[in-house]
């Protein structure tokens, strides 16, 4: 598939995440593990939509477009470590490196044993150390 053809199916690519991400809403849940698992009661559909969207971006290398959907997750989530844990991958891949840091300081103060942000705040440290 060549590189033009491949930018061309994004959309369609965005569609079918947003479809799975939120279920389908045609119907009516079968059971409260249903409605749970579409985003039920709590909302937990839009950010689940918003990082697979994002991971959509970075799988592409586009880590600005992948950084606005995680964001954007973050923000319709706050108490969920995910959307920081990508923000700040998203922001080091953009040598964003002090940002990064202060979302996976984020992600610490809500898990403070979560091993992924402990690496991705140590790499951002090491990057902002050997930066002059």
């Amino acid at each position: 598939m060549g590189l033009k053809r491949g930018w061309l199916m994004l959309p369609a690519m965005t569609a079918v995440l947003l479809t799975s991400a939120c279920g389908n809403r045609f119907t009516a849940p079968s059971g409260p593990g249903e409605a749970a698992e579409r985003g039920g009661p709590r909302g937990d559909g839009l950010p689940v939509a918003m990082i697979r969207i994002g991971d959509t971006a970075a799988a592409i290398r586009d880590y600005e477009t992948a950084a606005r959907f995680y964001r954007r997750a973050h923000q319709a989530a706050p108490d969920r470590v995910e959307p920081l844990l990508r923000l700040g991958g998203a922001l080091n891949a953009l040598e964003g490196h002090d940002e990064a840091a202060e979302f996976y300081r984020k992600a610490l103060a809500l898990d403070a044993g979560n091993t992924a942000a402990i690496r991705g705040l140590a790499r951002a440290e090491v990057a902002l150390a050997g930066t002059p």
